[in-house]
C-alpha cells in the first residue's frame, strides 16, 4: 500500500471516528457530565493533531481545559466551534480531493 493510500485510509478513519466522538460529546454535554466531556475533548484533540486538523485541535484543547476547570457552560459554548471546525476540515479535504 502506497503512502497516499495509507494517508487516505487514516483520514477516512479519522473522519468516521471523530464524527462519532462529536456525537458522543454532544450527549455528554447534554447530560452535564463535565469530566466525561473533558475526556471526549481530549480524544478529539489528539486525533485532530495526528491528521493536521489544527483548528479543531485548538478548540478541543479549549474545551478540555474548560472541563478540567469544571466549567460546563464554557464547554457547551465551545461545542458549536468543534462542529464548525470539523466541518471546515472535511470541506478542505473534499476540495483537495482526499
Amino acid at each position: 500500500m502506497g503512502d497516499e493510500n495509507v494517508a487516505r485510509e487514516v483520514i477516512k478513519c479519522f473522519l468516521k471516528d471523530t464524527e462519532q466522538q462529536i456525537k458522543a460529546l454532544k450527549d455528554t454535554l447534554d447530560s452535564g457530565d463535565t469530566p466525561m466531556a473533558e475526556r471526549q475533548a481530549h480524544g478529539i484533540k489528539g486525533a485532530s493533531g495526528n491528521v493536521g486538523a489544527v483548528g479543531l485541535q485548538k478548540v478541543a484543547y479549549q474545551m478540555e481545559q474548560a472541563g478540567k476547570n469544571g466549567d460546563l457552560t464554557s464547554s457547551v459554548s465551545l461545542f458549536e466551534d468543534i462542529e464548525n471546525k470539523f466541518g471546515a476540515f472535511k470541506l478542505t479535504l473534499d476540495q483537495s480531493g482526499l
